[in-house]
C-alpha cells in the first residue's frame, strides 16, 4: 500500500474507489486511496515538499493529520481493507496518543512523589532520551562508526547532537503536543458522531505561516494549565514546580524559533565596493577595446604584454559567451547605456550566426580574422556548454531591459535560437550517463575520458542540460561525489583542486547552505587558504612563468593537492586573480583582502589584474614572478563576478528566472550526510 506522496491514474482511481466512500468524511485519504488502488514503485520519480516555517503551522498541521487519522477509523466501516492497512490505519491512532500518554504519567509520577518519582518519569520519558542513543546503536550496525564523522560550515548541527537537540526539544514540548493532540481527537470524535460538520475542515499550508504563537488556542490553554499545576506543587513544596514552571514558558522558546531569520551576508564596505568597481572597469575596458570590427566583434583569447607578443587573435564559445554576457554586466555596472549593450550583443551574434558549426555547436577555436575554425578541429562538451548557459542568461537579462529599447525582442529570438542549436546528445554516452570531454571531427571519434566529477566546472552544462530536458535527471545523479576530510569537516575532490572548478559555476547557479555543495565549496576556500600560508590564495589552472619558443606563456591546470586527483599538483604555486574574484561572492572580505595583496605585488595593469603570479621555486626561485597576460575568460568570469558582488547576485537572479532552471533546483539542494568515508585514504 501506500502514504505520503505519489501519482494517480486518474482513470483507475475513478474506476477502482467511485462510490466506496462516505461522502464528506474522509480527511486524511493516502493511506486509503493505498489501499484500495494498490500502488507501484517508480524508482526514478522525487517527491519535495516544503516544512512549516512556525511551531504554530506544524502544531496546525500535527492537528488535522490527527484528525484525519481518527475520522479513517469510522469513515472506513464498511469498506473491504486487508488487516495490514487496518493495523496501519489504527497504529497512526495510537502513535497521536503517545504524548498524551506521556504527560499523563508524568503528572501522576509527580503527584504521587517518593524516591520512584524521578525512575517513574525517566521511564515514561525513555522513547525519546533513547533516541541518540539508538542512532548511535543503528551506526554501529551498520558498520558506519568507522567512517568520519563530520561537522559543516553550513548552521547545523552533526547527527549525534541534532539528536540531542531533537530530544530536548520534544521533551518541552510534550504538554503542547498532548493538548494538541486531545484536541484534535476530541473535535474528531464529536464531529463524527455528534455534529456531523467541518469533517474536512482544513487550512491551506501557506495560510498557516506567520501566526503568532499565543493566537493559537492549544498553546495557551496548555499554558494555562501548566501554570496551574506549578502552582498546584508550589504550595505542596515540591521541587517538580520548577519543571511545570519552565514548560509554561516553552511557548516563548516557540516564538524565537519562528521569527524570520535574515542572514546577513558578509557584505563589503562601501569604500571596498568602490574598489570593487574600479576593478570591474578596468576589466571591462580589455572588452570594450578587443571587441572590434578587426576581430569581427569576436573576443581574442589573450593579450600579452610582457614580453609583448601582442593578441592571440582566436576566440573560443566560452569566450565568445562571456563576452556576451560580460557587455550586459558592463551595462549593469553603468560603465555603457542599454544603446550600446543592443548594438554590442547584435555585433557579437551577427558574427556567431555565421559561424561553421557541427551539428550545432561551435568548435572550440576559431580565427577571429577570418571567422573560420582552426585545426585541428575540436568540440568541447563543456565550452559549448559555457556558451548556451550564457546565452540562456542573456535572455533573461534583455527580457528586463525589453522595454528599454526597440530592437530587443528580434534579438532575444536570435539568441534563443542560436541557444537551441548545439545536439548534446551526441556528446552523451547513456551507459555510463556522463559527458564525453568532446568529439574530434577529422578523425570521427569521441574523446575516450569523460566528466564524471560532480566538482567541476562542467557541473554548470550537466545542471543545464538536464533542467533543459536535453538529458536525462540520471545523469546529474551519475555525476561522482570523492569525499575528502580534514579535522571532521568534509569536501569533495576534483581534478585539479582549483576554485576555477569548485566556483565557475556559481556565476550562474545559486549555493544554498545545508547541502553538499555548500559543504564541499566552502570546504575548497578553507583549504586553497590553508595551503597559501603566508602567501596570497587562489590556484586555478592559468598561464605561468615559463615561455615556449614564440615567447608565448604555458597554460595549465593547478591547484591545491588536498582537493585534487591529478598527480603532481604539489610542484606549482601559481595565484590567478581571477580565483579570487570567483570567491569573492561567497567571502568578500577575505577575497577583496587577497586581491588587495595582489595589488600590492604588481599585478595591476592596463585591463586590471594580470593573468597570474608564480611563486614556484623550481621557475622563480625566491623572487615571484608576474605572468603579464590577460586571458578572455578570466577577464569575463571577473567581470561577471563583480556585477554579481555589486548587484545583489544579478546574474545568479537571471539564472533561476528562467522556469527551466528553477524547477530543477532540487537537484542541487541534496542534504548533508552525517558520516562520510575519505576516498583519499
Amino acid at each position: 500500500s501506500f502514504c505520503g506522496k505519489g501519482l494517480i491514474d486518474v482513470q483507475a482511481y475513478r474506476q477502482t474507489i467511485s462510490g466506496r466512500l462516505p461522502r464528506e468524511q474522509i480527511l486524511s485519504h493516502d493511506l486509503l486511496e493505498g489501499a484500495l488502488l494498490r500502488t507501484g514503485y517508480v524508482s526514478d520519480i522525487s517527491c519535495f515538499e516544503s516544512q512549516p516555517d512556525t511551531v504554530v503551522a506544524y502544531y496546525k498541521r500535527e492537528h488535522r493529520w490527527i484528525r484525519g487519522d481518527w475520522q479513517l477509523l469510522r469513515g472506513t466501516k464498511g469498506i473491504s481493507l486487508s488487516g495490514v492497512d487496518r493495523y496501519k490505519m489504527i497504529e497512526n491512532g495510537l502513535r497521536s496518543i503517545w504524548p498524551m500518554v506521556t504527560m499523563f504519567l508524568t503528572v501522576s509520577v509527580c503527584l504521587i512523589g517518593g524516591l520512584s518519582c524521578l525512575g517513574g518519569i525517566l521511564l515514561a520519558w525513555m522513547p525519546i532520551l533513547a533516541v541518540p542513543y539508538l542512532l548511535i546503536l543503528h551506526q554501529v550496525l551498520l558498520g558506519t562508526t568507522l567512517s568520519h564523522r563530520v561537522c559543516y560550515y553550513a548552521g547545523q548541527l552533526p547527527a549525534f547532537e541534532g539528536a540531542l537537540a531533537w530530544s530536548l526539544f520534544e521533551l518541552l514540548s510534550i504538554p503542547y503536543r498532548a493538548y494538541n493532540g486531545l484536541d484534535a481527537v476530541v473535535r474528531a470524535l464529536y464531529r463524527q458522531f455528534r455534529s456531523r460538520r467541518h469533517l474536512l475542515d482544513w487550512t491551506v499550508f501557506a495560510q498557516k505561516q506567520n501566526q503568532g504563537v499565543f493566537s493559537y488556542r492549544p498553546i495557551l490553554f496548555a499554558e494555562l494549565i501548566l501554570m496551574s499545576l506549578g502552582i498546584l506543587f508550589v504550595f505542596r513544596l515540591s521541587w517538580w514546580a520548577v519543571l511545570f514552571f519552565i514548560w509554561a514558558g516553552v511557548p516563548l522558546l516557540f516564538l524565537w524559533l519562528s521569527r524570520d531569520i535574515q542572514i546577513k551576508a558578509d557584505k563589503l564596505a562601501k569604500d571596498q565596493q568602490e574598489q570593487v568597481r574600479v576593478w570591474a572597469q578596468r576589466t571591462w575596458d580589455y572588452m570594450r577595446d578587443h571587441l572590434c570590427e578587426r576581430d569581427h566583434y569576436l573576443l581574442p583569447d589573450h593579450h600579452q604584454i610582457e614580453p609583448n607578443i601582442g593578441v592571440a587573435h582566436r576566440t573560443s564559445p566560452t569566450n565568445i559567451g562571456l563576452s556576451l554576457v560580460g557587455v550586459m554586466a558592463a551595462c549593469d555596472l553603468g560603465f555603457i547605456d542599454t544603446n550600446e549593450m543592443v548594438e554590442r550583443i547584435g555585433q557579437i551574434i551577427g558574427s556567431v550566426e555565421v559561424l561553421e558549426r557541427w551539428n550545432g555547436h561551435l568548435y572550440n577555436w576559431y580565427d577571429t580574422r577570418s571567422r573560420q575554425p582552426m585545426a585541428p578541429h575540436y568540440i568541447s562538451s563543456v565550452d559549448s556548454g559555457n556558451f548556451v548557459v550564457c546565452l540562456a542568461v542573456l535572455v533573461q537579462g534583455l527580457e528586463q531591459y525589453r522595454n528599454q529599447h526597440a530592437a530587443i525582442p528580434d534579438l532575444i529570438n536570435r539568441i534563443r535560437k542560436q541557444e537551441a542549436m548545439p545536439d548534446f546528445v551526441k556528446l552523451y554516452d547513456p551507459q555510463r550517463k556522463w559527458l564525453h570531454i568532446g568529439y574530434r571531427p577529422q578523425e570521427q571519434a569521441l574523446d575516450d575520458h569523460y566528466y564524471d566529477l560532480m566538482m567541476s566546472e562542467a557541473r554548470l552544462t550537466s545542471y543545464y542540460l538536464c533542467a533543459n530536458g536535453v538529458l536525462p535527471k540520471e545523469h546529474w545523479l551519475a555525476l561522482t561525489y570523492p569525499y575528502i576530510t580534514d579535522k571532521g569537516r568534509f569536501g569533495l575532490a576534483s581534478w585539479t583542486g582549483s576554485i576555477f572548478e569548485y566556483g565557475m559555476p556559481l556565476m550562474f547557479m545559486p549555493l544554498s547552505e545545508g547541502t553538499q555543495q555548500y559543504e564541499a565549496i566552502h570546504f575548497a576556500l578553507h583549504e586553497q587558504r590553508k595551503w597559501a600560508g603566508t602567501r596570497p590564495f587562489g590556484v586555478s589552472e592559468s598561464g605561468y612563468y615559463d615561455t615556449d619558443q614564440d615567447n608565448r606563456y604555458a597554460y595549465k591546470g593547478m591547484g591545491t593537492p588536498k582537493l585534487g586527483a591529478q598527480n603532481g599538483l604539489a610542484e606549482d604555486y601559481v595565484v590567478s586573480p581571477y580565483s579570487t574574484f570567483l570567491s569573492l561572492p561567497l567571502l568578500p572580505r577575505e577575497s577583496f583582502d587577497n586581491l588587495t595583496d595582489l595589488q600590492r605585488e604588481g599585478l595591476f595593469g592596463r585591463y586590471g589584474f594580470y593573468e597570474a603570479i608564480d611563486y614556484t621555486p623550481t621557475r622563480v626561485g625566491n623572487m615571484p614572478r608576474v605572468v603579464k597576460t590577460f586571458m578572455a575568460h578570466h577577464m569575463g568570469m571577473s567581470l561577471i563576478s563583480c556585477a554579481n558582488v555589486l548587484c545583489d547576485r544579478i546574474f545568479i537572479r537571471r539564472f533561476l528566472q528562467d522556469a527551466r532552471m528553477r524547477a530543477y533546483l532540487p537537484l542541487v539542494q541534496n542534504g548533508l550526510p552525517n558520516h562520510v568515508i575519505d576516498t583519499r585514504g
